[in-house]
C-alpha cells in the first residue's frame, strides 16, 4: 500500500537539483543528470562592491534561460574564512535522544555565539559499541542569510547550505574511492589555499590560507610557508591519531609547476586531481561535489546544512505550493473548458432550434398546389440549412477546445494561469495568473498576440505585481475573433 509521501511524489515529480558555489570572486553554477553527466555549467566573475553578488546572479539568470535551464533548485556551497568544522563524540544514548544530544553538544563546542550562528552536525566515521562520532560545522548567521536572501530575490530555491570543504570532500571520495589512512587535500582556489586532513576518508581538519597571508613577490619564501603548513599538518595528525599522512592530493595545481613544487620532496605521495575526464574545468571540483549531493533524494539527504530552515522541510515546503499550483491550474483550466463547451452547445442549439421554427412557419405560410415547385425549393433550401447547422455547431465546439488547448499550450512552461474569465456577450477573454520572472509573462503575451485567433491582447505593466512567493501576478485580457 501506497504511503502519503510516494502518492505526492508520483503526482508531483521531484524536479532537479543544481548547484551553486559562491566565492568571493567567482560564482559557479553547475547542474548534473542522474548519471552525473553535464548539463550546464557556467562561471560568472563577481564584481567588487555592494551589488556584486545579485549582478552576477542575474547574468546566471539570463544564461540559463538562454540556455533552456528551467532548474530552480540548488545546493549552495560556500567560501568563507568564517567557518569552522570540529569532530566530536557522544557516549550512545536512548534511542530517539541522539537528536537532542547532538544539539545540545553543538551549544556547548561552538566558537561562535549561539545567536549569530548556524550549527548542524552529521555522522563521522564508524560509531562504536559505545560511542558515536560526529562533524559539526559553524558559520556566522548573516553570512548565510544574505546569501540566501539574494539566491530567492532572482527565484533560486536552496534546498541545502554547506561550506566548501564538504563539497570537495564528497567529490574526492567519489572520485579515489576509498580513502584510508592520512590523507591530506589542499586546494587552489581564487582567494588562496584550501587544506583539508582526512583520516579514513572522513574530515579531520581544515584550514584555510589567504592569500594576503602569503610572501608577496618571493616565490621561494612562499614554497618555504606552504612547506611550513604541511609540517604543521602532519605534526598534528601524528599526534592525534599515531599516523602519518600518506598521501597528498592536490586540486587545481596540475598547471601551476611552482607552486606544485612546494609538495613534491616531502617524502609523501603526490596525486594531481582532474576533472578533465568529465569534461570540466579543475576549478569546478567543489561545486561538483555540491552538485553531487543535488542527485541525493531530499529523504536521504542527512548531511550538514547551514539554514534557519532545515534541508528537506524547506525543500518539501517549496514542492507542496508548486503542487497546489499546479493542479489548482490543471482544475481551472478543465472547469473553464467544461464552460466554454456548454455555452457553445448551448447557443448554437437555441440558434438551431429558432431557424428550424422559422423555416416551418414559412414552410406552412406558403403550401398550395399552386406553389409546389416554390415548396420543393423550401424543403432543399431547409436540409441545406440543417446540414450547415450541425457542420456550424461542430467546428464552434471544437474551436472551444482549441482555443483553451492553445492558451494552455502557450503558458506550458512560461506561466502559471490561475483564472480565466469569459465574458460571453464581448467574446472577451481574461487571463489571471503568475510567473517566476517578468520576462515569462512578456513572453507569453507575445505569443498570444502572435495567434490569428485573438486580437486586443492588451498586458498593462501595472498589471504585473510581485507576490510573497517571489513571483510576479498579471492580467492579460484579449478578444476572441
Amino acid at each position: 500500500m501506497f504511503k502519503l509521501k510516494n502518492i505526492f511524489k508520483i503526482l508531483n515529480p521531484a524536479p532537479p537539483v543544481g548547484a551553486i558555489q559562491i566565492t568571493n570572486r567567482v560564482l559557479r553554477y553547475l547542474l548534473l543528470d542522474s548519471n552525473r553527466k553535464i548539463l550546464h555549467s557556467e562561471e560568472i566573475l563577481i564584481n567588487e562592491g555592494d551589488n556584486g553578488l545579485r549582478k552576477a546572479l542575474d547574468d546566471l539568470v539570463l544564461n540559463l534561460k538562454k540556455a533552456k535551464v528551467a532548474s530552480r533548485h540548488v545546493v549552495v556551497s560556500l567560501l568563507s574564512d568564517r567557518v569552522y568544522l570540529q569532530n566530536f563524540s557522544l557516549p550512545r544514548v536512548a534511542e530517539g535522544k541522539t537528536a537532542e544530544a547532538v544539539k545540545l553538544n553543538l551549544q556547548l563546542i561552538s566558537p561562535l555565539p549561539l545567536d549569530q550562528a548556524y550549527t548542524d552536525a552529521e555522522f563521522w566515521g564508524e560509531a562504536t559499541s559505545d560511542k558515536m562520532n560526529f562533524l559539526a560545522a559553524f558559520i556566522e548567521r548573516t553570512l548565510v542569510d544574505d546569501v540566501v536572501a539574494v539566491l530567492s530575490e532572482v527565484g533560486f530555491v536552496p534546498v541545502a547550505v554547506e561550506v566548501t570543504p564538504l563539497s570537495l570532500a564528497r567529490v574526492l571520495k567519489a572520485v579515489l574511492g576509498e580513502m584510508t589512512g592520512g590523507i591530506l587535500a589542499i586546494q587552489l582556489i581564487e582567494d588562496g589555499f584550501q587544506f583539508i586532513l582526512f583520516h579514513n576518508g572522513n574530515i579531520a581538519f581544515n584550514s584555510f590560507l589567504k592569500k594576503e597571508l602569503l610572501p608577496s613577490g618571493d616565490l621561494n619564501k612562499t614554497k618555504a610557508y606552504l612547506e611550513n603548513e604541511f609540517r604543521k599538518i602532519y605534526n598534528f595528525y601524528a599526534g592525534e591519531w599515531g599516523g602519518v599522512v600518506s598521501k597528498i592530493v592536490l586540486v587545481n595545481l596540475g598547471q601551476n609547476k611552482e607552486l606544485r613544487g612546494a609538495f613534491l620532496g616531502l617524502g609523501v605521495s603526490v596525486l594531481d586531481f582532474t576533472l578533465a575526464d568529465l569534461g570540466l574545468n579543475d576549478d569546478f571540483a567543489s561545486v561538483f561535489g555540491a552538485a553531487l549531493r543535488g542527485l541525493i533524494s531530499r529523504d536521504a539527504d542527512e548531511f550538514i546544512s547551514l539554514e534557519g530552515v532545515g534541508t528537506e522541510l524547506h525543500y518539501w515546503r517549496d514542492r507542496l505550493l508548486h503542487f497546489l499550483s499546479f493542479w489548482r491550474n490543471v482544475f481551472m483550466t478543465i472547469l473553464a473548458s467544461m464552460f466554454l463547451v456548454f455555452w457553445c452547445f448551448s447557443y448554437y442549439v437555441g440558434l438551431d432550434l429558432v431557424n428550424k421554427e422559422k423555416t416551418l412557419d414559412d414552410f406552412s405560410k406558403n403550401v398550395g398546389w399552386q406553389e409546389y415547385s416554390k415548396l420543393e425549393e423550401r424543403v432543399n433550401d431547409f436540409n441545406t440549412l440543417v446540414d450547415q447547422i450541425q457542420t456550424i455547431k461542430k467546428n464552434h465546439l471544437s474551436l472551444g477546445d482549441l482555443i483553451l488547448n492553445k492558451i494552455a499550450s502557450l503558458a506550458k512552461g512560461k506561466v502559471f494561469l490561475d483564472n480565466i474569465n469569459l465574458k460571453v456577450a464581448e467574446r472577451k477573454l481574461v487571463l489571471i495568473g503568475r510567473a517566476t520572472f517578468q520576462q515569462n509573462i512578456n513572453d507569453f503575451k507575445n505569443d498570444l498576440v502572435k495567434q490569428a485567433d485573438f486580437s486586443g491582447v492588451n498586458l498593462v505593466s501595472i498589471d504585473i505585481v510581485p507576490n510573497q512567493l517571489g513571483d510576479y501576478n498579471f492580467q492579460i485580457s484579449l478578444n476572441v475573433k
